[in-house]
């Protein structure tokens, strides 16, 4: 028998729309609401095991700290993540953001599959911008 060869592959592709602030924008950083518009073409990722490498993301970029959190949560990680920026790195149309939810579904459905600690079951949007402003708000108010 092939090493590795009777493993099955986890494949999964997940979307997210881009958005766009119409109000407001600074407005949010200090909990007030804001007016915001999805609209295409939309952000994408892929999880594949198959490929040993995944997207590049910065170090301090809200993703790094989900997947360092992520690490702390439970032994091993998610397996490699395919990001797709249909704006090609412009900006400002929430990519990281975006990034961000995605990695945190994929996490949450690798997560299902094992043991997951009743206080990290899936809350919905709510759980994941309360975990997004927590790792990325560093002490701020």
């Amino acid at each position: 028998m092939l090493p590795n060869t009777h493993l099955p592959t986890f494949r999964k592709r997940v979307s997210i729309p881009s958005k766009v602030f119409i109000l407001g924008e600074y407005a949010v950083l200090h909990g007030f609401p804001a007016l915001v518009a999805t609209l295409a073409p939309r952000f994408s990722m892929r999880v594949d095991q198959a490929e040993g490498r995944e997207s590049s993301f910065h170090p301090s970029s809200p993703l790094a700290h989900f997947k360092n959190w992520a690490q702390m949560q439970r032994a091993g990680s998610i397996a490699p993540l395919h990001f797709e920026d249909p704006f090609q790195g412009a900006g400002g149309f929430g990519f990281s953001t975006a990034q961000f939810a995605m990695a945190y579904f994929a996490w949450m459905q690798e997560a299902r599959e094992s043991i997951l600690p009743p206080t990290l079951g899936w809350g919905g949007w709510q759980s994941v911008w309360n975990l997004y402003r927590e790792l990325t708000q560093n002490g701020r108010n």
